[in-house]
């Protein structure tokens, strides 16, 4: 049986995470860039902000080449970053990486281009890394299906939809309190601020794999 469980929403620029130690839920997000009110807010609902302060890439000053070692430099980074994450919460609980499952979201079809090629291939460069430092249990699930498990997979729902259906999940969390009785403190107008979204995601992949192994385990 699984001690703990992470789930991934993973972008390039909004990477975010939930994880599932001992009953007790929590968030984390690594923005490439956040502003200060922004982060404040996060981080007053007990989420984890590492927000790395990235100066956008000129892509004109760069030819083909020095463009994808400076990719292949954030991917380096981004991933050493998340994996210290996972390393020092597991050993605050002193949960071996064997015990440990890590459920992310898979490629949605519509992908394409350059974006769709960059996301691939910093995704790769933290499995890579994971596997390597002995993480086994990887699952990967299709978007479609992490809508299902939050409801939200009826044609012409948004992303609000996944966060709205967090909101109204019943666990002991801060951030998932005042999603559901004060949302508009995380919103700027009628938008929610950064990071909200992928943390909403990063919730139902997490959800769906443990939906996925206690099915597992009801089948034997």
């Amino acid at each position: 049986m699984y001690k703990a469980i992470f789930g991934f929403d993973f972008s390039c620029n909004k990477p975010a995470m939930t994880s599932y130690i001992n009953g007790v839920y929590e968030f984390y997000v690594w923005p490439s860039e956040l502003d200060d009110k922004e982060t404040d807010r996060l981080e007053n609902l007990d989420v984890h902000v590492y927000n790395r302060n990235l100066p956008k890439i000129k892509e004109k000053s760069l030819d083909q080449h020095g463009l994808i070692l400076e990719h292949v430099n954030r991917a380096n980074n981004l991933s050493e970053i998340i994996i210290e994450t996972i390393i020092n919460k597991l050993s605050e609980n002193e949960i071996d990486p064997k015990d440990t499952i890590i459920a992310n979201e898979g490629f949605a079809f519509s992908a394409k281009g350059d974006a769709a090629l960059q996301l691939a291939g910093y995704k790769y460069v933290l499995m890579n890394m994971l596997m390597r430092i002995g993480f086994a249990g990887l699952k990967t699930y299709s978007p479609i299906t992490i809508k299902k498990t939050a409801n939200c997979s009826k044609k012409g729902l948004g992303k609000d939809a996944m966060i709205t259906a967090l909101s109204n999940e019943d666990i002991d969390n801060h951030f998932v309190s005042m999603l559901h009785d004060n949302p508009q403190y995380l919103k700027k107008k009628t938008n929610y601020i950064h990071c909200i979204d992928d943390i909403a995601d990063s919730y139902w992949c997490l959800k769906t794999c443990m939906n996925d192994l206690c099915q597992n385990q009801n089948s034997k």
